[in-house]
């Protein structure tokens, strides 16, 4: 018999939507550590202000929207458990994420998150019976195995804490995708945006987001925008594609976001790294190959 393919084929234009909003959403995180890393403003700062300009930019998007369909009605009568679910965990991913970027390299945070297809399609297993194709499994467990020889040595600017911030990202976003493969008519604007309102306090009492120069402030507004977009983008794609898929998807960031980092920052990646990102990106070529084999 053979192998289910990791990404059936796109039948529908619900499915092809979905392609290209995963797609969208994997290149316009890849730039997210340029954000965080080019300031010198802490996490809470950083969380604060791209918190702010990301409420603002949805809202002004919603607006928008209003004027063509049901808008803010239609999001808030869609939002249910589900919605407030997705806030939630999103505020408690992005209280990781930015934490992270800030102890340990973009390098190491992007590895980690690459092992979000086979956490996602594991616990779509066990919570949805959504049992993965075997080429999610191998694909999974290839990319995994990746990781762990890509973290096996240390890089200047690593570190422990940081890393362990990024797999507790990782686990969190699986666990979102999940909430929008469960309850598709889930919205994704409004959480998303409540997911950065529910920070704003604690980053008013545990940073000082004031004392942030001018020249920043423009770069973590400018953030704001790129993370919006990024979320509803992959969230969306989350409502028309399994969970596994989009996870599966959003590796395209992963070559993107090394280049960034050695460009902009310099990052040095050790043999061992550069031979656990070759394996991943094998891995999802293949699994990209075999889906439209």
């Amino acid at each position: 018999m053979p192998m289910k393919p990791i990404i059936a084929p796109l039948t529908n234009p619900a499915q092809r939507s979905g392609l290209i909003l995963a797609v969208l959403s994997a290149i316009t995180f890849s730039t997210v550590g340029l954000f965080t890393k080019g300031v010198d403003a802490g996490a809470w700062e950083v969380i604060f202000w791209r918190g702010t300009a990301a409420v603002l930019f949805t809202a002004a998007w919603l607006v928008w929207r209003n004027a063509r369909a049901d808008g803010w009605a239609g999001e808030w009568a869609a939002m249910g458990r589900p919605g407030w679910y997705a806030a939630l965990i999103g505020a408690c991913a992005t209280s990781a994420f930015i934490p992270a970027l800030k102890l340990t390299t973009i390098a190491n945070v992007t590895l980690i998150w690459s092992a979000a297809p086979l956490l996602t399609a594991l616990m779509g297993w066990v919570w949805m019976g959504e049992k993965p194709g075997a080429r999610t499994l191998i694909a999974g467990a290839i990319c995994l195995i990746g990781v762990s020889l890509a973290l096996g040595t240390p890089t200047v600017g690593s570190s422990w804490q940081g890393d362990a911030l990024a797999l507790v990202m990782t686990v969190l976003m699986s666990g979102m995708l999940l909430i929008y493969r469960r309850w598709p008519a889930t919205p994704a604007a409004i959480p998303a945006a409540l997911s950065s309102l529910f920070l704003l306090p604690f980053a008013l009492i545990l940073g000082a987001p004031f004392a942030v120069v001018a020249a920043e402030l423009l770069i973590l507004l400018a953030f704001g925008l790129v993370f919006a977009i990024a979320s509803i983008t992959m969230l969306a794609a989350a409502q028309r594609l399994p969970a596994s898929t989009v996870s599966l998807i959003g590796l395209l960031e992963f070559p993107l976001a090394l280049l960034w980092a050695a460009l902009v920052f310099g990052e040095q990646m050790t043999v061992p790294t550069l031979l656990g990102a070759a394996m991943i990106l094998a891995a999802l070529y293949w699994s990209q190959r075999a889906a439209r084999g």
